[in-house]
């Protein structure tokens, strides 16, 4: 660039004047903030350049490339573009800019390369404007995890408080550089990482399997490790084949070559501060004359470690210490933390133990034991209605109020000979399995929510005509509380005596009952049952609502199978069960998929809204319910194509639970009470396996009565006799 200057001369003759033109060059004034973050396998410099031009503007400005680094980015409100240019053996950056430019002007600038090794006197990079009159800097070397840095050689460099520049990790140093011939050379020395590590070792003892849980928790400083080792002893080959290593930041891991206890942690990036890591592996139980051996984990290149040990038990087991080897301390499980604990198992294991340097595994006495029998179902109310023939067939109807524990199975012995027409359990007809001389069928609570069910079973029996007629009951599998036994006699028979388990305590006469009656009540019956059915209608789509799933769906299941509905409310049902199933089952496999997720995520591969859905899961947190209005937000993160993947999934998991042929339904039968009716009762029969036992005698009521015969007998000898009397001899 040149500049108009004007210079006045007089000639000899005084009056002469002569105009000289001198070239004028631009000032450009340069400040800079460097900052250059070194790890263990990359450098990153980051340079905001402060370019002040005065006199004349410029077109561009250049800069040499400082040796092993690359241009990343280059920015700035004037920069039109950049260039990399060779000039002899270096290279040269120019940023080209909009035009003739003047003023302040910024310009941010991302250089990246490799990480040079540890050395006594590395030269900072060298960054310089060539167009710059005048040029300072201040630059920040911010150390990684595992280096240490010092200044080793400096010349017209002054250093300063990095804190002054905005540095606030521990370890970095700041420099001003004054001139730009300075010189500044820095140490790098690398530190060994300090490894510790907390783990609790979980094994649960099964029948003939055991199952082995190892938390670990790393904490790593001074340095970045990519993986860590430890030994397993005693894995054979079956149970190796079952190791596997979760974490967020656990890749994989291996088992080491030539060395069969050893084992490599592989995570996905260099680890700095704490980690999470659960290692699970299973396989036969190994034991040994009523003993199982526990050998503890060995942690190779660990500085400090603290161990603990928890040993549960499963089934009929019990699990017993006996003498614990040198380094093997029997603690309390508050003593272990919470954060090694699992949360999904809130049990208190059977043994706990902390371990510092133990002499040799524990051996732990196994003892097994006969099952006990628990009762997940009583049957707290019992009615039985049995109606006699004349020629000695009876039909008996049985009506339990059970309290279920549990869902399970009750088991029902009928007397020989008898016919079983019909099971419902509340309400719906059940299939019933005859194993030998029982019938099983399964016992689940009401939609309610009150851990009730109500069970209804007849069935048919015949005995001989005779005066005496022996009555038994059904036998159970649970115990029987306040039973009340109605035996229904014929017109024209009577009860003459009784003996059995239970007393007579109500007799009374019933009416007659025709068809008309049958007629009504049948109606009546199919009434109430279609008023219930809207009722459980209703409280489906209320609990739906209010996200109590489990209750709607078996409210639903119940409804769309009844038959006292219209076909069309029969078809609502079915498609709203359709549909809830539908959703909970997309619900479960994207939980799945959520969990998949946070085991296997790496920093590279983030995605937000996925872990924003994973936390407001409540699948993840171990509810079974969900509010359907949030079912969107549970789904976050996912694209179009994966939710419809998902759905189509779930459809064909629905349709072939819903495609399951229902139990066939049963006709109920109706029992007439005609003639005598007499009332026994029992508070309770402790052995349901015990059959209920009556004994009636029952004889047929003549027209007349047997006294008035033997009175008129008696009547017509006196009146002979005094006949013969007054006859004259």
């Amino acid at each position: 660039m040149i500049a108009v200057q004007q210079l006045w001369r007089y000639g000899p003759t005084g009056g002469r004047v002569e105009l000289k033109i001198a070239p004028v060059a631009p000032e450009v004034r340069v400040t800079s903030r460097q900052v250059l973050s070194l790890d263990d396998d990359r450098m990153v410099m980051a340079v905001d350049l402060h370019v002040a031009i005065t006199r004349v503007g410029l077109f561009k400005l250049s800069f040499p490339l400082p040796e092993g680094l690359e241009v990343e980015a280059l920015s700035g409100p004037a920069l039109s573009h950049w260039t990399d240019t060779q000039e002899g053996a270096q290279r040269v950056i120019t940023l080209h800019l909009n035009g003739r430019t003047l003023g302040d002007q910024t310009f941010a600038l991302t250089l990246g390369g490799a990480a040079p090794r540890a050395q006594a006197a590395w030269p900072f990079p060298r960054l310089l404007v060539r167009e710059a009159t005048k040029q300072t800097a201040d630059a920040l070397v911010v150390p990684g995890k595992g280096l240490r840095l010092r200044a080793v050689d400096r010349e017209k460099v002054t250093q300063l408080d990095p804190r002054a520049i905005g540095g606030q990790q521990v370890g970095s140093l700041a420099f001003r550089l004054l001139q730009e011939d300075w010189v500044l050379r820095i140490g790098i020395e690398t530190l060994e990482p300090w490894v510790t590590a907390q783990a609790l070792q979980e094994v649960t003892l099964r029948e003939g399997q055991t199952l082995t849980r190892l938390a670990l928790r790393y904490r790593v400083e001074n340095a970045a490790v990519k993986s860590a080792r430890l030994k397993l002893p005693g894995l054979g080959d079956e149970r190796a084949r079952t190791v596997r290593a979760t974490g967020s930041a656990v890749s994989e891991i291996v088992r080491v070559a030539d060395t069969p206890d050893l084992w490599e942690i592989r995570f996905q990036r260099g680890i700095a501060g704490e980690t999470d890591v659960q290692i699970e592996f299973q396989g036969l139980a190994t034991s040994e004359r009523g003993q199982e051996t526990v050998a503890t984990p060995e942690f190779v290149g660990a500085r400090q470690t603290v161990q603990f040990v928890a040993v549960r038990s499963g089934g009929r087991l019990e699990l017993e210490g006996g003498t614990l080897p040198r380094g093997w301390t029997k603690v309390d499980w508050s003593a272990v933390p919470a954060t090694l604990q699992n949360h999904g198992d809130r049990s208190v294991p059977a043994l706990c133990f902390r371990v510092a340097e133990p002499e040799g595994p524990l051996a732990v006495t196994v003892r097994r034991h006969a099952v006990a029998e628990a009762l997940k179902l009583r049957v707290t109310q019992g009615d039985l209605t049995t109606l006699f023939a004349p020629n000695g067939a009876f039909l008996t109807a049985v009506e339990l109020k059970v309290d279920v524990l549990e869902k399970s199975t009750l088991r029902v012995r009928l007397p020989q000979g008898a016919k079983l027409f019909n099971t419902f359990v509340n309400g719906e007809s059940v299939s019933a399995v005859r194993e030998g001389d029982a019938y099983l069928f399964y016992v689940s609570p009401n939609t309610a929510g009150d851990r009730a069910a109500s069970v209804r079973l007849v069935y048919s029996a015949s005995a001989a005509a005779a005066k005496s007629v022996g009555l038994v009951g059904p036998s159970l599998s649970v115990p029987l509380e306040n039973v009340t036994w109605r035996v229904v006699i014929p017109p024209g028979y009577d009860l003459d005596h009784y003996s059995g388990g239970l007393r007579l305590r109500e007799e009374r006469a019933a009416s007659s009952f025709g068809i008309e009656d049958y007629r009504a009540l049948v109606s009546s019956k199919r009434s109430a049952d279609a008023r219930e059915a809207m009722s459980f209608f209703k409280q489906a789509n209320s609990w739906a609502s209010s996200g109590d799933q489990e209750k709607a769906s078996e409210a639903l299941s119940r409804v769309s199978n009844n038959v006292s509905l219209d076909a069309a409310s029969n078809e609502d049902a079915r498609v709203q069960l359709r549909n809830l199933k539908t959703q909970q089952t997309v619900l479960g496999l994207n939980t799945r998929r959520q969990r998949l997720y946070l085991d296997n995520r790496a920093d590279s591969t983030r995605n937000a809204s996925l872990e924003q859905a994973a936390t407001l899961n409540p699948f993840m947190q171990g509810k079974v319910n969900f509010n359907p209005q949030q079912v969107d937000q549970l789904l976050m993160g996912n694209t179009a194509e994966e939710n419809t993947a998902l759905r189509g999934i779930a459809t064909r998991i629905v349709d072939q639970q819903l495609g399951a042929e229902p139990p066939p339904g049963a006709l109920d039968v109706t029992l007439s009470e005609r003639g005598r009716v007499f009332t026994f009762t029992r508070s309770l029969q402790v052995d349901g396996g015990a059959p209920l036992e009556l004994t009636l005698g029952i004889g047929r009521i003549s027209r007349i009565s047997w006294g008035m015969t033997i009175g008129l007998l008696l009547g017509v000898v006196g009146l002979a006799a005094l006949t013969l009397q007054r006859r004259p001899a």
